[in-house]
């Protein structure tokens, strides 16, 4: 059995930081105590670091198979490792989009061979899939794209999406309105700024699109996770019409961190994500939603394309970002600035993210618990440089943005997958 002690460290436990150490074997968080006396294969003595549970990431995109170009699941893992993901849950939409049984098993396939953390996948929904969403095993969830993606990955008509809520899955929905984003757009100029997206995304769309679904889900009780909210408004019509336990949503550390107009004249098209990024008052009134628990868990959307790719008009630029390995730091940063807690964090990212997804041996420093950890240093100010990432895009928004708090050793199923940028690949 491989085992790993881990000693002197500040323990996330119960909501609270309590020094102690931990015993890992065979995978498993064994034991937990003020101090255990044990022999093991590897002892990690840090004092001064702190272990939280591992992140659960609901919201990436790989991209591979397909468009490798971009990201694949080996750089992809090494980035969430980097930034103490030990879970993901990849979306659909690659080439070929994942909407057969046989595309999520080569999925599987290909993550199984070179993913430095664990993978789980959404299957996507279509006009004419819901035998085999339906029939699907060992997914995260059906992913329903209502706004337009890539292939034939959207649905606007209530006679194809409602089949979708008798599934045994829980559905993932992208939430905007294809109508009131045409309607919009067709007020704009042929070759419209980036200013202007904002504007055709509208928070009108987003609202639309909420409580269109939210009917359906509430009609078949059937569980429902909105991603990426972005406006003051959704979170405000959440406050009245969500229902614990069956409807969830998250946030990306992206709306909660920018605003327009500034991140746009900072950025441009590199800001270019749907929904779109909103006013200073919406990304306030994200940050309340999540502290008072409207908004359950936070999700990266990681969603890397080239520099090349982005840097073109806006009308002709892909939407995404990549943000998986700075999510942590992120969040740690604003835990200095006052602006959210310890708890608040842990449970967005871990804890949460373990409960809707039904992920009942993750998320807690308990013994019977996954070993999938992070230790992270709450002090270390470090600086985001693009010479330094580990996405295949290898460019931030946040290129040259310090951050205060980050992540040092990264565990996954009871296996040190990264430290300091090290990677160890156990698996391949």
């Amino acid at each position: 059995m491989e085992s790993i002690l881990i000693k002197d460290i500040d323990i996330y436990l119960d909501g609270a930081l309590r020094q102690g150490d931990v015993l890992i074997v065979d995978g498993k968080i064994q034991a937990v105590d003020a101090r255990l006396n044990y022999s093991a294969e590897l002892v990690i003595n840090e004092p001064g670091l702190t272990l939280l549970p591992g992140l659960i990431d609901a919201h990436v995109h790989f991209r591979e198979p397909g468009l490798t170009h971009k990201e694949t699941f080996k750089t992809g893992s090494m980035a969430a490792a980097a930034g103490g993901v030990t879970t993901i849950m990849d979306m659909p939409n690659t080439a070929p989009s994942t909407t057969t049984r046989i595309e999520l098993a080569e999925k599987q396939r290909i993550a199984s061979e070179t993913s430095l953390v664990n993978c789980l996948f959404f299957i996507g929904a279509t006009a004419n899939n819901i035998d085999e969403c339906r029939e699907a095993t060992h997914i995260a969830g059906i992913k329903l794209f209502l706004g337009s993606s890539t292939g034939d990955l959207l649905l606007e008509e209530i006679k194809f999406i409602e089949p979708f809520f008798t599934t045994p899955h829980l559905i993932a929905v992208h939430a905007e309105n294809e109508s009131v984003i045409k309607a919009n757009k067709s007020r704009m100029p042929a070759e419209w700024s980036i200013e202007d997206h904002e504007n055709i995304r509208s928070v009108e769309s987003s609202l639309q699109a909420i409580k269109f679904i939210i009917e359906i889900a509430k009609k078949h009780h059937h569980p429902m996770h909105i991603l990426h909210l972005s406006s003051e408004a959704e979170v405000h019509y959440l406050s009245q019409h969500k229902i614990p336990g069956l409807i969830s949503a998250e946030v990306t550390p992206q709306h909660l961190t920018f605003h327009s107009p500034d991140v746009y004249q900072l950025y441009g098209t590199l800001a270019k994500v749907n929904p779109p990024i909103r006013k200073e008052s919406d990304r306030k009134a994200l940050i309340q939603g999540l502290k008072s628990g409207i908004i359950d868990t936070i999700g990266s959307d990681h969603a890397p394309h080239t520099l090349a790719e982005k840097m073109v008009p806006a009308h002709l630029a892909p939407s995404g970002m990549p943000m998986i390995e700075h999510t942590l730091p992120l969040l740690l940063d604003q835990l200095h600035q006052g602006i959210l807690t310890l708890p608040e964090i842990v449970r967005a990212t871990s804890q949460n993210p373990a409960r809707i997804f039904q992920l009942t041996s993750k998320a807690h420093i308990k013994p019977g618990f996954d070993a999938d950890l992070v230790l992270v240093d709450l002090n270390a100010k470090r600086r985001i440089t693009n010479e330094k990432l580990y996405t295949k895009a290898k460019w931030s928004i946040l290129n040259d943005r310090a951050c205060k708090g980050c992540p040092i050793i990264t565990i996954v199923n009871g296996q040190m997958v990264f430290r300091e940028g090290d990677f160890f690949y156990p698996s391949i």
